[in-house]
Parts: C-alpha cells; structure tokens; sequence
C-alpha cells in the first residue's frame, strides 16, 4: 500500500511538472521574461550614455554599470553574449538560494548555509576579476608596441581612427580584438564619442584607458601626438613600478593571512584535543562555535576577494 501511495505521489508530480513545462513553452515566458530583461538593459544602458555624454569621464557609476563593465572585461559577455547584467545577476542569486538550501539539508545548520550560499554568489565576481587581470596583464605587455606604432603613424596622419586602424593589426590579442572592435564602430557609425566610451569599457586595464583619453582629447583639439605619447610611456613606467609594489604588497597580506589562518587552525586543534572535544562538535555544537566558524569562513572570502579581485576597473 504504501509503494502504490509514494507511486501515485510521484505520477501527481511528473503530470503537474510536465503540465507547467508546456505552459511555459506554449506561453514563451521564458522568451518574454528574457526580453524584459533585455529590454530593461538596454534602457540602462542607453540612460548611461546619456550621462556620460552630459558629465564626461565619470569615476563614479552605478553597481549595474560595474557588473556591466566586469562582464565585458573579464570577457564573458563577448561568450554568452546572451547575457545581461540583470539576467547575471538573477542566476547568480537563483545559485547562492540552491546552494543555501543544499547545505541547509546536508547539515541543518542555518549559520553555515547562509555562508555557502554567500560563497556561491561572490565566487564568480573573483573569478571574473582573475579573467580581467589575465587580460591586463596581456594588454601591458603589448602596450609600449602600441604607443611606439601610434607615434609612427601619427606622423603620417592626424585623423586617430585612421591611426588605430593602421596599428591594432600589429598588436596581440587582446588588445588587437579590442582596437579592431573600436576603428570598426567609429567608421560605421561615425560617432566618436561613443566609440570611445565602448572601448573605455572593454579594456580592463585603467592607465591604458588614461592614454586612450588623452590620445582623444589629443585627436580633437589637432595638437602633437608626440608630446603626448612621449609623456603617456613615462607614466606608463611608473605605474607598471608603482603596480609591483601594490601586487607584492598583496601578496604579503595574503601569505600573512594564510601563516595566521594556518596558526589558527593549529590552536583550535590544539584546544579541541587537550578539552576532548571533536573539531564538528566545536563548531557546531553551539551558537557561538556555529558564529566562530561563520566567522572564519567570512574571512577566507574576504582574504580571496582582496588577493584575486580586479584592480584596474
């Protein structure tokens, strides 16, 4: 009786759930909930735009816009181009409820589920942030190529698209991919300004973008390149030095965190040996054990977030 219960249950559910799946095809919510996320995108975005037009470089933007230049950087956006920041953002949110709920049912603690479910939601910003740190670092090793063929070539012409046009065949990915994406807009649509605030965008790489700005500003008021480029390498120089020093800095801090978590983790054992109590019981045995251990999950994610997170958006 109770096998015919559980299989008539089971009939019950695969009826109803094949049901809201021909709903869902036959309706195309699906189709429509995406299109509103497109929709809403794009209005964003052109909102944006509009903005950047009226108040020029603007250091300070919005938490969407960021997501949306750590898509574009980090190169995933050119992958699924599908993807929207508000459709990133509601799986990424949609995962870090699964993987709440998953850990809530493996070991019923509400403390470290939470945790987890953070954890799923922040994991993907590192790993964005180490694909736009790869790029960078690509970027510079291309960038004084760049600016030796763009004072070549500004010898010869004055118009920049013309420039770039002649130089981003000479340079690697992804620079290249980046330039080509640039001299193509601009000559389709003849909007400068909007070219460059696309390119602006891409490049994961801040003092790149700082010499693409005053290689424009340069364009449109008809002054020497040279001078131009000649101080852009000199800068550049001082911020790939200045650069070392922050990223060994950086990974001072985190060796200093690991040496620290490391001594931590041998005085808990430490304690849980000489009190005779188990590590699983220590952590959750209590509200405050269950607290320790949030505690020092928290930290991990944040020492991973500061050693892996982006700094050249």
């Amino acid at each position: 009786m109770r096998f015919i219960v559980w299989g008539a249950i089971l009939c019950i559910f695969f009826y109803v759930f094949y049901q809201m799946i021909k709903y869902i095809h036959d309706k195309r919510v699906l189709d429509s909930v995406y299109e509103r996320f497109q929709q809403v995108s794009e209005e964003r975005q052109m909102n944006e735009e509009k903005l950047m037009q009226e108040q020029g470089n603007r250091e300070k933007v919005g938490v969407l816009t960021r997501i949306d230049i750590r898509l574009m950087q980090s190169g995933v956006k050119k992958k699924f181009n599908f993807l929207t920041t508000e459709l990133f953002i509601a799986i990424d949110l949609l995962f870090g409820l699964l993987g709440f709920l998953l850990l809530l049912e493996l070991n019923k603690m509400p403390l470290f589920a939470a945790a987890g479910g953070v954890a799923v939601v922040i994991i993907p910003y590192i790993f964005m942030g180490v694909l736009s740190n790869k790029k960078a670092a690509m970027i510079e090793e291309d960038m004084n190529v760049f600016l030796d063929m763009m004072d070549a070539y500004s010898k010869s012409s004055d118009d920049i698209v013309d420039i770039i046009g002649k130089v981003y065949p000479l340079l690697n990915e992804p620079l290249n991919g980046y330039l080509e994406d640039f001299y193509f807009e601009a000559v389709r649509s003849g909007d400068l300004d909007g070219a460059f605030q696309h390119l602006k965008y891409k490049i994961p790489h801040k003092k790149l973008n700082e010499i693409l700005g005053n290689l424009y500003i340069c364009s449109r008021q008809l002054t020497d390149y040279s001078t131009i480029i000649k101080d852009s390498e000199e800068q550049l120089r001082t911020y790939l030095n200045g650069k070392r020093e922050r990223q060994n800095a950086r990974m001072d801090g985190a060796m200093e965190l690991l040496i620290f978590a490391a001594v931590l983790a041998g005085s808990i054992y430490t304690a849980s040996v000489i009190t005779e109590v188990g590590l699983r019981e220590l952590f959750t045995g209590s509200i405050i054990g269950q607290g320790m251990a949030l505690y020092f999950i928290c930290i991990g994610i944040a020492g991973l977030f500061v050693t892996f997170s982006h700094d050249n958006v």
